[in-house]
């Protein structure tokens, strides 16, 4: 199973021997939804990439997250034949939850048990960490997901001062804003039960740092938010369908989901104007590991309103946006782990 939905066993489980049926409500997207198809690029299986955690691609530069012993991801430069080499960590990150990169420029990756992010330049070499920031986040906190960009942090965790946490690591500076999205079959849950509910997420910042946009990995929710200097409002939240779950409040809260719950928002890549979402509608019942892919890909505007979609002719792990370019590139695990570029009308 791909490492960023390792963490989701810390406060939950699978309810394997249920097979109680989820809302169809996610199906409504599928009305109008247009094919597409992708061109295989980089054959990552002969170099011994099976896992991928997040992908990165800017020009000629390509970065995949991925655990190894040298470091967490690797270097592939179009220029040279996708030559693929390792970008060095003095981590030994071995529990990634995010993997992301805020303008091509540096990619970042979140240890969530030791809540550090690990920031490295993509002009890393093989050689150094010499560029390698290290960022502690706040102490006395469980963090999960995080986003980096400059010097703002979004981050989420098992908070109960509120769901989203801003911080500024130059000042060390750090305000907790917005209420956890709540649950049709349980109306009347405390909040530190709704983080753990939530906890898989993904989260994007929009380039301009004025608006950052957080999706569940095990429902079809996205909340879009707005950055207004330095308050956090939510603009539209998004639900395509609720988790399909069993929740005890005692002193735990415990969270289990039925097999028969669709997965989510597997990865998302954002522009000024766009919000991309690759999601799965599936569950273990259905494809069992290969639930946790990306079937569809979602275009929403920063307002929330969903704007196209996308049958993928291969389901994906992960996606990125090449500015450049103008084009998504994603995973695909189709007979071994592949870069691809997706032909899709952006």
């Amino acid at each position: 199973m791909n490492n960023k939905w390792i963490y989701i066993g810390i406060v939950a489980g699978f309810l394997w021997g249920c097979t109680e049926q989820c809302p169809d409500s996610y199906e409504s997207i599928l009305t109008e939804t247009k094919p597409s198809t992708t061109v295989r690029l980089v054959d990552m299986a002969g170099s011994g990439i099976y896992n991928v955690i997040g992908l990165v691609k800017q020009g000629n530069k390509i970065v995949v997250g991925t655990l190894t012993d040298e470091g967490f991801s690797v270097d592939v430069d179009m220029n040279e034949n996708t030559r693929l080499k390792r970008i060095p960590s003095s981590k030994k990150l071995m529990e990634l939850s995010s993997f992301s990169s805020f303008n091509g420029e540096s990619v970042t990756a979140f240890d969530f048990r030791n809540g550090e992010l690990v920031e490295q330049p993509l002009m890393a070499t093989s050689r150094t960490t010499a560029c390698e920031r290290i960022i502690r986040l706040p102490e006395e906190r469980q963090h999960l997901v995080v986003a980096k960009a400059e010097d703002l942090i979004i981050a989420t965790g098992l908070y109960e001062e509120g769901r989203y946490l801003m911080f500024n690591p130059a000042t060390r500076e750090e305000h907790y804003y917005l209420s956890y999205p709540d649950h049709d079959v349980y109306p009347h849950l405390r909040e530190l039960t709704k983080a753990k509910l939530y906890a898989s997420s993904v989260i994007r910042i929009r380039p301009d740092k004025k608006a950052f946009v957080c999706a569940d990995m095990y429902s079809g929710l996205l909340d879009f938010c707005r950055i207004e200097g330095n308050r956090i409002e939510r603009v539209k939240l998004e639900r395509l369908h609720y988790p399909k779950v069993k929740i005890v409040e005692d002193m735990d809260s415990q969270v289990a989901y039925y097999k028969s719950n669709p997965f989510g928002i597997v990865d998302m890549a954002v522009t000024e104007e766009r919000v991309y979402a690759l999601y799965s509608g599936k569950s273990y019942e259905e494809k069992e590991m290969w639930a946790n892919l990306g079937y569809l890909l979602l275009t929403y505007d920063w307002e929330g309103n969903i704007l196209k979609t996308h049958t993928l002719d291969v389901p994906l792990a992960c996606i990125t946006y090449d500015r450049e370019e103008n084009v998504l590139y994603g995973v695909s695990y189709q007979n071994g782990a592949k870069i691809v570029r997706c032909l899709v009308d952006m």
